[in-house]
């Protein structure tokens, strides 16, 4: 049936033709823009809640949420509706130490969702104690050093700073881990290379130590003034030497290197008073055996020195080491064979812990580098019939330092993870009792040449040094030094 309307138009019937009414709105069709890399932390800790931002815009100024995705695997939920180019903050823990890549993405109300932005790296260590001990410039930095005055720390290393050559940098650092020159400390900047820095403090200064052909040296006082700008000189002569370490017994310091001045590498000492004067200036024979000895460390027991190397004698690379009295006599002329056992061992560290000297050193005796370690007695005679396997993990362990922390000793160490150095570690009681082993830190790249020192009571401070891709914005894609205070290993 149809009806006629008074304008003369003919509708049909509803019952005949359904009147259907259409909305035909067209989905914005434009996605949000892919948001720049978050911003936020570029170092934290492990199950430490950490903040990321990430924001965006949207063509069509539609709202937008924000989801991060947190390379561990985990990703996030989404954010909060925001305005474009609102920011969207969201926080984040992981359970594992590592290098992660955070990234972000944008959805809009329509649904459309962008691409996942560009990675902010986060480097998560096992405690917050890990910092850069230095932020200046982009350079290159090695080869760090420490000692503790009672009051705050001085960090050492070489620095490449200025581009002509390695120089002797520093810097004063808190128990609290902060750093109190953060423009640096020049202890040596002049031309040519001056590398291998070693520390020890007087009761009053600093003296500073370091090869540049010879051993030179710099008093350092505890308000970061350098005494001597134009450097000690230690031991000069025609002849190379390097690789020196220092200690310091009450009344002076005693520094000992690697010395070729008998046309191979002999192990030489000199006393140094804390008022700079050096005591023995043809310096004084440790071990002038013939064959090949170098990498000593020293330490003192209250009566006397110990100093420890690498000696080819036997021939193989084995683990030596000579008692020197304060007056600079050395009591052990022939050497103490600390490990002879005809395998290579090489890079030895020493500590006292109240009773005995503690060596350890790299061993070869596996297929792989391990870690191994004897106690020493303030006599001069090994304590231990076997040698302690301190670490005989798979894959390459090496370059040992090792403190007491006033209950036990703790020993560092660099390890091949099998794509890349980590650094490892364990206590050891006065007793020889290993215990405690694990990581320390892992980051991305290697991270090497681990230092320690005992702060205050309990406390231990390690220095290292690592490459550093980004740090709090800030892009150095080089090798710097960090420092952790308290390291503990973990497994």
């Amino acid at each position: 049936m149809n009806r006629i309307l008074r304008t003369g138009l003919v509708l049909a019937s509803a019952a005949v033709l359904p009147l259907i009414l259409v909305c035909n709105k067209t989905p914005r069709g434009d996605a949000p823009a892919t948001p720049p890399a978050p911003s936020g932390t570029s170092n934290g800790c492990i199950n430490a809640r950490h903040e990321f931002i990430a924001s965006t815009t949207d063509p069509d100024e539609d709202s937008v949420c924000l989801r991060f995705h947190w390379g561990d695997g985990d990703t996030s939920a989404w954010s909060r509706w925001v305005a474009s180019g609102k920011e969207a903050t969201m926080s984040h823990s992981w359970t594992s130490a590592g290098a992660y890549e955070v990234r972000a993405q944008a959805k809009d109300r329509p649904g459309l969702e962008s691409g996942w932005s560009e990675p902010l790296t986060v480097a998560i260590a096992l405690d917050a104690g890990e910092f850069l001990i230095d932020t200046n410039g982009t350079h290159s930095e090695s080869s760090p050093a420490v000692a503790f005055d009672g009051t705050n720390f001085l960090v050492v290393w070489t620095d490449e700073r200025n581009g002509d050559g390695l120089d002797i940098y520093g810097t004063r650092v808190s128990p609290a881990g902060a750093v109190l020159d953060p423009a640096g400390i020049a202890i040596c900047a002049g031309p040519y290379n001056q590398d291998c820095p070693a520390v020890a403090f007087d009761g009053t200064n600093f003296l500073v130590v370091w090869g540049d052909g010879d051993i030179c040296g710099a008093r350092v006082t505890s308000t970061g003034a350098v005494l001597d700008p134009a450097g000690i000189a230690i031991c000069a002569g025609p002849y190379t030497q390097d690789c020196p370490a220092v200690a310091f017994d009450g009344t002076n310091f005693l520094v000992v290197w690697t010395d070729w001045r008998n046309d191979s590498r002999d192990i030489y000492a000199c006393r140094v008073s804390p008022a700079g004067t050096v005591l023995d200036p043809a310096g004084i024979g440790i071990c002038t055996s013939g064959d090949r000895q170098e990498s000593p460390a020293v330490a003192f027991d209250g009566t006397n020195f110990l100093v420890t190397w690498m000696d080819e004698r036997g021939g193989t690379r084995d683990i030596y080491g000579c008692r020197v009295s304060p007056a600079g006599a050395v009591l052990d002329p022939k050497g103490i064979g600390i490990c002879t056992s005809g395998f290579r061992q090489e890079s030895p560290a020493v500590a006292f812990d109240g009773t005995n000297f503690f060596v350890a050193w790299m061993d070869w005796r596996t297929i792989f580098a391990d870690i191994y370690g004897a106690r020493l007695r303030p006599d001069g005679t090994v304590a231990d019939s076997a040698d302690i396997a301190i670490s005989t993990e798979p894959f390459d362990q090496n370059c040992p330092a090792v403190a007491f922390d006033g209950a036990n000793l703790l020993v560092v160490w660099q390890d091949w993870s099998g794509d890349g150095w980590d650094i490892c570690g364990c206590r050891v009681s006065p007793a020889g009792t290993v215990f405690d082993e694990g990581l320390v830190v892992r980051q991305d790249g290697h991270t090497e040449n681990p230092a320690l020192v005992r702060g205050l009571v309990g406390q231990m401070f390690m220095v290292r040094q690592g490459w550093t891709g980004t740090v709090s914005g800030k892009t150095y894609d080089a090798c710097r030094i960090w420092g952790k205070v308290n390291p503990s290993p973990q497994r």
